[in-house]
């Protein structure tokens, strides 16, 4: 069939399974971006095409298309979809040398739902593609509960771009210089399943660019309140650079947020992250029961395998009272896929009393050491699982490793619940236990100058912090249909099978609601369904090949309520060590460090922690380990 006027032609098989598209050579010299589009459109259909082109004895060529679908080139299961599509070439013996394509509706889906949708699009494009300027706002839309699993659909996309990309000459706009502008842009999470608790994601701002760098300005809200304030990103060969980031968040929209950024990042390409720099970062955490927690770094830097900080600082308040922890020095943190090699931190740590507007303690010196021991965790017997898979189903899975093959640089091994030996290379695969070497050298005795009132408020609020964190690391998951492939005892998880692989739970974990139910005795066979299910992440387990802590003294001055010294004493920790310690939980090695110094305390001065409410070294751990296993 013909479409327009005999000097285009479009012929095809009725089945649309080929395609050709025919232009006179009398106006193959009008500007060609806006029929390459339409070119490489019809080159991806495969199903449901109708449209029109019309061609205009005056300045410009149209082509409009009403409606494309078609399967994403490597994988049919990935559909794009466009609608109300018009391409406007115009001659440059008219003068105006750009063309113009909008779209009314463009979505990328899978055979079930809609993934990613834009909303009235327009691009002006210079004739020599020198220039792209966005006619309208760039609204995007992200289903929230594909956002978890986008990486298959962020690789196929990616693909199809980069063979739309190869269509264009891009030589000649690369040595003009290519220049972009998008006045305004938005990002929208939208939680229709609830998995992030019903919160709606928004990121707005402006961008700009060129072939050698850009800039973008944002501020983010949710649920229409603001948690990201204005900042600026700028970028170049050197990475990405801003003065200022600082994020206002209520703590019952944490979980919501960290599964939103993790999934913000799973749509970046897979490529190794550039090197990022910002002078100061903060967050604004407002808890329940009226406690604000404040952190901020300065001077931060980070890429694919370094994080580097020179300032770190926390800080509670409740009511009239409030600490802040503060910390001067160096902190490092090297790492090899996903993997860390080695981290370091060294400086003076002091804690502040705001109620009583007095320093509480001082570590002048203290430098804690931590070096992967990796050769002991790639041998044969050694129990690793998989991570960083592109098949989901085999994400977390553990096995024990069984030889070397140099020849293809890959490990065969036995997987659990699986017959015969499986090939799989290192970088896919990371140790069941972290193997590592710990040395803790504290050189100048600490001081504790604290009132007994001023520590019980902190081990309450620890206490309560503790649950803030451990609330955002949970695990949501949407169960639609039995058999679930999920096996519980107790509320632990024992063992996964089918689609539940690809969900990002993991055996060991523990399940702590049900939909909104909490307590009691929940029976999945019959609940009903759809439901959302909550799951607590497993306990970090490492493997110490050795640890080392040096001796140091405790000056203590207690104070009564009314800041008299109720108590002065020095206590003297001595050096201790153990080789060959696990593998075991995180939880039990700090436990086993924290009785250390805790009955030396007891041993020499027992009246030390006499009338507190509370531990307060058992909150401090236990904020330190639902953070790390976070």
């Amino acid at each position: 069939f013909a479409v327009g006027r005999p000097s285009i032609l479009l012929e095809g098989a009725s089945d649309m399974s080929q395609l050709t598209l025919t232009v006179a050579p009398t106006y193959l010299s009008l500007a060609p971006t806006a029929v390459k589009v339409f070119i490489i459109l019809l080159g991806l259909v495969q199903n449901a095409v109708q449209g029109t082109a019309v061609l205009e004895n005056g300045p410009a060529m149209i082509v409009r298309l009403d409606k494309v679908k078609a399967a994403l080139p490597g994988d049919d299961s990935i559909f794009f979809q466009a609608a109300g599509l018009e391409c406007i070439a115009s001659s440059s013996r008219y003068g105006d040398a750009s063309s113009i394509v909008k779209l009314g509706f463009l979505e990328i889906s899978t055979q079930a739902e809609a993934v990613v949708s834009l909303q009235s699009l327009g691009f002006s494009i210079a004739r020599d593609m020198s220039a792209l300027t966005a006619l309208s706002p760039v609204d995007l839309s992200i289903a929230a509960d594909i956002l978890l699993k986008v990486e298959r659909l962020r690789d196929a996309a990616y693909d199809w771009l980069a063979q739309c990309a190869g269509c264009f000459d891009l030589h000649a706009s690369t040595e003009l210089g290519l220049s972009w502008h998008i006045p305004e842009w938005s990002a929208k999470v939208v939680d229709g399943a609830g998995l992030l608790g019903g919160i709606e994601v928004l990121l707005r701002g402006a961008a700009e660019g060129s072939s050698e760098g850009g800039s973008i300005s944002m501020i983010g809200l949710v649920d229409q309140q603001l948690m990201l304030e204005e900042c600026l990103l700028r970028w170049d060969d050197t990475g990405i650079r801003s003065s200022r980031v600082f994020l206002t968040i209520q703590s019952e929209r944490l979980r919501g947020i960290k599964v939103f950024m993790d999934g913000i990042l799973r749509i970046a390409p897979a490529m190794p992250p550039p090197r990022f720099q910002v002078d100061y970062v903060g967050v604004h955490v407002l808890c329940p029961q009226g406690l604000q927690v404040l952190a901020c770094a300065e001077h931060v830097v980070s890429n694919a395998d370094k994080l580097h900080l020179s300032s770190l600082q926390c800080e509670l308040r409740a009511g009239s009272y409030g600490a802040r922890l503060q910390w001067e020095g160096e902190l490092s943190i090297d790492v090899i896929d996903g993997r860390l090699v080695q981290g370091f931190l060294k400086g003076r740590v002091s804690l502040f009393d705001l109620g009583g507007d007095a320093r509480a303690a001082l570590c002048p010196s203290f430098h804690l050491k931590v070096d992967s021991a990796d050769s002991s965790a790639w041998m044969p017997g050694a129990r690793v699982r998989f991570a960083r898979v592109r098949n989901k189903v085999f994400e977390g899975r553990r096995g024990t490793l069984i030889e070397w093959i140099p020849q293809n640089e890959k490990w065969r091994l036995q997987l659990d619940g699986h017959e015969g030996l499986v090939l799989a290379s290192k970088h896919r695969l990371c140790p069941c236990a972290f193997p590592c070497i710990v040395q803790l050298d504290i050189r100048r005795p600490v001081e504790w100058e604290a009132t007994d009132e001023f520590t019980n408020w902190m081990h309450k609020h620890l206490l309560a912090l503790v649950d803030v964190i451990r609330e955002a690391c949970l695990t949501s998951v949407t169960l639609r249909q039995r058999p679930f492939g999920l096996r519980v005892k107790h509320g632990n998880i024992v063992a996964l099978a089918g689609s539940l692989r690809e969900s990002g739970l993991l055996p060991g974990g523990r399940i702590v609601a049900v939909g909104s139910i909490r307590r009691g005795n929940v029976d999945l066979a019959t609940c009903p369904l759809p439901t959302i299910l909550l799951s607590s992440p497993p306990s970090p387990e490492v493997i110490c090949d050795d640890w080392h802590a040096s001796g140091f003294e405790l000056h203590v001055a207690r104070k009564a309520r009314m800041g008299t010294a109720a108590l002065q004493t020095k206590v003297s920790f001595r050096s201790d060590s153990q080789s060959n310690w696990g593998p075991g939980l995180l939880s039990d090695l700090l436990h086993e460090v924290r009785d250390l110094y805790a009955k030396a305390l007891l041993a020499q001065s027992p009246q030390v922690l006499y009338s507190l409410q509370g531990d307060l070294v058992e909150g401090t751990a236990s904020a330190l380990q639902a953070a790390v296993s976070g």
